[in-house]
């Protein structure tokens, strides 16, 4: 049987996996090497944003991004005779390094890529980069089982649906639609990369979980739309989902789980049944565990009493993709919702005392003045100007979406754009809100990050979980009504805090532009966050210490010997 190594490169990007509190975990990969694994395939995973992750969380110096030649020879050494590499946009480059240098040193090795960016890039990859010999359209499980066996046998590859191959003078060849499996049929996804972490001397308590794909939705800027699923939205069982979160509680003492899909409910009967049967599972099944969710609000609009059980089986926290409040640009992003059900929806939330993450885009090419000064007060008045990354985003985009044909038409974004051309190198309508923007995310730099980390495991983990023990009757109201008295002033604060610098430097980009004034801002808007997370660490100073050693922000959520907060 062929030999597999599954490789995830690294990136220097801040965006990545590699401060994400949810761990360095890519589970697609997992799934591959599992549904590999099951079919006798020997299969290694070499994850390189491992260091990266690590370096994060122990509060150290960025780890550098492997080079080229050490990710070569490190693969290589694991004998592989197929590499499968999974791309995004942000490690695409490093990518491209290691397999040229792969096939300068093995050139009869078969190098094939897969992940949204290789998918929707795939004719332009196959004609301009010779060192990919193949990319996999959308689920790589089948394929890549199938791939291993025409490998195996000699057989064409063109005799397997779900690949782009390179055929004469270089041009692509589609073989056709990729298998969707039914997840229930998949195995659990490996977990090398928790196995390695751990071994590592990481204090893991954190996993992430995968229980349906796709969306049936088509916002201009999401790639979703372009992948193609036959099925828009398949699902797990609630049984598998609960069982495995009782494998990694029971192996690996998972406290709280990430889960790493677009839609956990769908706006639909079935979509709100299932989540409502795996909270059944949960409350049954007696885990002392915390979840985080991602949803669209008309998912949950209205449906109070399922929120309610959701909480009460371990939700902590749910993120919805909400990217504005101006209903201007939620039309042109076609989100098919308005901010009155965000209004509604996240008011549902607090009551419930879930916590909230959002997806927010503050600056795209068509973004106008009157649309930042909505989205900022939209922001300030939900409580999530707490957060620099709810306000600094510029949108990426990516080949393959609506939004890009948008940008092409108008000539505002090249005509050649692909893989390897910048996300955020297009023309905007306002060149200062360009301006502003462009300076927004270079000013998103480790110390905020550390800074925003912090708030936002408080918010969204640890301030939830407490509600949730008084629920269960494992600790008293007063008790966590003093907790959520301290989260809400110091929130509150910062919140009001992040809103007056954002005003701030609107009025800078609007009158006569300069980086040096907006600097300034934000550096003095940086020293007053790092006052205000001092002042919230002193008053939870002044908890019992069983309450104290419950709050992971204080404790460290990564690496066991880090006694600083997270």
């Amino acid at each position: 049987m062929k030999r597999v190594t599954l490789v995830l490169p690294s990136s220097d990007e801040k965006r990545s996996s590699a401060v994400s509190q949810a761990g360095a975990e890519h589970l697609g990969i997992g799934y591959i090497a599992a549904y590999l694994r099951q079919r006798d395939v020997p299969v290694k995973i070499l994850n390189f944003q491992v260091d990266s992750y690590i370096s994060y969380w122990e509060l150290a110096e960025k780890a550098p991004v492997k080079d080229a030649n050490d990710c070569a020879e490190q693969i290589l050494a694991t004998e592989p005779e197929i590499v499968g590499m999974s791309i995004t946009g942000i490690t695409i480059r490093e990518a491209l390094d290691i397999s040229y240098r792969l096939k300068e040193l093995r050139p009869e090795l078969l190098i094939v890529w897969g992940g949204h960016q290789a998918f929707y890039s795939a004719r332009d990859l196959l004609h301009r980069e010779p060192c990919v010999d193949a990319v996999v359209a959308s689920d790589g499980e089948i394929t890549m089982g199938r791939l291993v066996d025409a490998m195996a046998t000699g057989a064409e590859l063109r005799s397997i649906t779900g690949l782009y191959l390179r055929g004469e003078k270089g041009l692509m060849v589609y073989t056709g639609p990729p298998p969707e499996p039914a997840l229930d049929d998949l195995p659990e996804p490996a977990r090398d990369t928790l196995e390695e972490m751990i071994s590592r001397g990481m204090n893991i308590t954190d996993a992430r979980i995968s229980t349906s794909r796709g969306c049936p939705f088509k916002c201009t800027f999401c790639v979703d739309p372009s992948l193609g699923y036959r099925i828009k939205w398949r699902a797990r069982s609630a049984e598998l989902v609960v069982q495995e979160m009782k494998n990694l509680v029971e192996r690996y003492g998972i406290k709280f789980f990430w889960f790493s899909e677009d839609n956990f409910i769908p706006p639909s009967k079935r979509g709100r049944q299932r989540a409502s049967e795996i909270a059944d599972l949960l409350i049954e099944s007696g885990l002392k565990v915390g979840y985080r969710a991602l949803l669209r609000a008309d998912a949950i609009n209205g449906e109070r009493e399922l929120i309610a059980k959701l909480m009460r089986s371990g939700l902590s926290c749910v993120y919805i993709g909400v990217e504005s409040g101006s209903p201007r640009r939620l039309e042109y992003f076609k989100k098919h919702e308005s901010p009155e059900e965000y209004y509604a929806v996240l008011q549902q939330l607090r009551e419930a005392r879930v916590g909230l993450q959002i997806g927010f885009i503050m600056f795209d090419p068509f973004t106008s003045w009157q649309d930042l000064k909505i989205d900022g007060h939209f922001l300030h008045s939900v409580g999530q100007m707490y957060l620099y990354s709810n306000y600094c985003q510029t949108l990426d985009v990516f080949p393959g979406t609506e939004i890009s044909t948008m940008l092409i038409k108008r000539g505002m974004l090249a005509v050649d754009f692909s893989y390897d051309s910048p996300y955020d190198v297009y023309d905007w309508e306002v060149a200062e809100i360009g301006h502003l923007g462009k300076a927004f995310m270079r000013g998103y730099t480790a110390d905020f990050i550390e800074i925003d980390k912090f708030f936002q495991r408080f918010a969204v983990v640890d301030v939830p979980a407490f509600w949730r023990r008084a629920h269960n009757g494992d600790l008293g109201e007063d008790m966590v009504r003093r907790i959520q008295t301290i989260a809400d002033k110091h929130l509150g604060t910062l919140n009001d805090t992040g809103l007056q610098f954002f005003e701030s430097a609107l009025d800078i980009a609007m009158t006569d532009w300069s980086e040096e004034a907006f600097d300034r801002q934000r550096i003095a808007h940086l020293h007053r966050s790092a006052e205000i997370r001092e002042n919230l660490i002193r008053d939870l100073a002044t908890l019992p210490p069983d309450i104290t050693s419950k709050i992971t922000c204080l404790t460290g959520t990564a690496v066991s010997t880090v006694a600083e907060p997270c």
